[in-house]
């Protein structure tokens, strides 16, 4: 058996093994049962206040997947059993991953000795790039809980129930909303405008005021419960009716069907992503997980929200399609520079053969750089990251097929009165996204691949021609000046596991432009 088979194999078994763990034999409650428990570790570790590297917003997504995916029972899930599968879900936090880049390839795997070494295939350096991009578009500040917020937690009877007073919601919510803002604004590429439609008439304003309200109120759950010592207690749960009541008052200017609309949305069903829909349901409640609702992701959660609905998401990917206008606008920014977006191509008969999303011309100096502009909604998980790269793969095949057709002359591109023909330029050709760099290499000879978050974040470019050598050749950062790569090792069944991960050094990078003569 191959090493990598070997591998999927056991975290198959240790996959079985965990399927038949006591707890899943117990009916719905178990799901509360494990989220609290979960919930009441992570207050602790707030409390002691020591960071560690659990990955709590994975450990919180795992549960709520197995507890979705597994058939319910009858029984009652204990508290031991239920800290039995927080302990296996840390450890599947790892495990998943190291599959999951295992099957796409961005993993090799080794065999050396008794033990499997699992190593990066693809450049660390990209993935540490992104690190450091992500890591620098982070705000600096955000606001801490007011004192009415502080003031309400801590002195709230313990033995109390009942939710916060309006004016203290409110407070909570408009926190909530200055985070959001602030994450928002920090998208060196750009954020979504209020009034970008998700469907049946819910914007993105609207979502992220409701999405606010939710996460004041997690605030503050998980507040008070710390304030009072009652850590078992920091999970809210409330019925549908009363989050929608809370949120009617706090904003009643949204209709009531609008609320309705995105709580649908935002709770766990089977084939959603519990990072973008953080509301599971239980029984006539529905459970708050803190970890999940954040601040720094919420035009992507609103995004997601839509495209649960493919009939709904037509027009939502349509629209951000015509983002590729950013592109367009950062290119003619450059001295000497013209820019096109949405340029088509046409066959000798008059049939479309495609179209040319961006296209920016030097004429003094002969240049040409042609981009395929794909906008999908921004990746938060490994599998995300997977999904764009594919995405990327597909659009690098489709720009190559059209300008095939271009260079033999069996398709002409319609290019501006008082441009140059693409054959007198000495033409590059590339795909874009917003944010994430492809990690995995482009098979079609010839097409870069980049983001716009990493281009923003060189400068000013000099010249088309500065932009066109960083495409091809990036200046990304260097191992063991930048970053580095650690082994950690892991045990599974018999076997040691041992797997690089990367770490950046205290040394700042960003990338340059080419000092070009």
């Amino acid at each position: 058996m191959k090493p990598d088979e070997e591998l999927l194999e056991e975290i198959a078994s240790k996959r079985h093994a965990l399927h038949l763990h006591r707890a899943w034999r117990a009916g719905e409650s178990r799901i509360y049962t494990l989220l609290r428990k979960a919930a009441e570790f992570r207050a602790k570790e707030i409390d002691s206040g020591i960071q560690s590297d659990v990955p709590w917003e994975t450990l919180f997504e795992l549960l709520i997947q197995w507890h979705h995916a597994l058939p319910l029972g009858d029984g009652e899930c204990d508290e031991e059993a239920a800290f039995e599968v927080l302990v296996i879900a840390l450890e599947f936090s790892r495990w998943e991953q190291i599959e999951h880049s295992v099957r796409v390839g961005a993993y090799q795997v080794r065999r050396r000795g008794r033990e499997l070494r699992v190593r990066h295939s693809w450049d660390p350096a990209r993935e540490a790039a992104d690190m450091y991009l992500e890591a620098r578009s982070r705000p600096k500040e955000l606001p801490p809980f007011s004192e009415m917020e502080r003031k309400w937690a801590s002195t709230r009877a313990v033995e109390s129930r009942q939710g916060p007073p309006m004016e203290v919601l409110r407070a909570s919510a408009e926190r909530a909303m200055v985070s959001i803002d602030a994450w928002r604004s920090a998208s060196p590429e750009g954020y979504l405008p209020d009034s970008f439609d998700l469907g049946s008439g819910l914007t993105v304003g609207v979502a992220a005021a409701l999405l606010a309200g939710v996460m004041g109120l997690a605030d503050l759950c998980e507040l008070a419960a710390r304030s009072a010592t009652r850590l078992e207690t920091t999970l809210a749960h409330l019925t549908r009716q009363e989050l929608v009541n809370a949120l009617s008052n706090l904003y009643p200017e949204v209709p009531t069907s609008r609320i309705d609309d995105l709580l649908e949305r935002l709770t766990y069903r089977v084939g959603r992503s519990a990072r973008t829909a953080p509301l599971v349901a239980y029984g006539d409640k529905i459970i708050l997980n803190p970890p999940l609702i954040t601040s720094r992701a919420v035009d992507v959660i609103a995004l997601r929200t839509a495209a649960h609905d493919a009939s709904r998401f037509g027009r939502v990917g349509q629209n951000l399609g015509k983002r590729a206008k950013a592109w367009e606008t950062w290119l003619a920014s450059i001295p000497g520079v013209e820019a096109r977006s949405n340029v088509r191509v046409r066959r000798g008969d008059g049939k479309p053969a495609g179209d040319l999303d961006v296209i920016a011309v030097d004429a003094e100096n002969g240049l040409g750089l042609c981009l395929e502009v794909k906008w999908p909604v921004d990746a938060v998980t490994r599998r995300e990251v997977e999904k764009v790269e594919t995405l990327v793969t597909s659009a690098a095949d489709q720009l190559g097929r059209v300008r095939d057709e271009l260079q033999s002359g069996t398709a002409v591109a319609t290019l501006p009165a008082g441009w140059p023909q693409l054959s007198e330029l000495d033409m590059t050709w590339g795909v874009g996204t917003p944010q994430q760099l492809c990690l995995r290499p482009v098979s079609v000879q010839g097409i870069c691949a980049t983001s716009l978050r990493y281009l923003l974040e060189a400068g000013d470019p000099p010249s088309l021609r500065s932009v066109v050598e960083l495409l091809k050749h990036p200046d990304l950062p260097t191992r063991n000046l930048h970053f580095y790569e650690e082994a950690f090792s892991l045990r599974l069944g018999h076997r040691e596991i041992i797997v690089d991960r990367i770490g950046l050094r205290q040394f700042g990078w960003r990338p340059r432009f080419p000092n070009l003569r």
